[in-house]
């Protein structure tokens, strides 16, 4: 595995001394669907 960087949409976040990053950069950064279903509010992760 290498190291290499993503570029996100959102601006990453430090909250209580951690670094949050958005759940949807990092799934398609690994080549996974990211699905988002308004009516219940929940993401689905999909591995293409």
């Amino acid at each position: 595995m290498t190291a290499e960087g993503i570029t996100t949409r959102l601006p990453t976040r430090m909250i209580a001394g951690k670094q949050m990053v958005s759940l949807r950069a990092i799934a398609e950064a690994l080549g996974m669907q990211v699905e988002w279903d308004p009516q219940t509010s929940k993401a689905r992760i999909i591995d293409k």
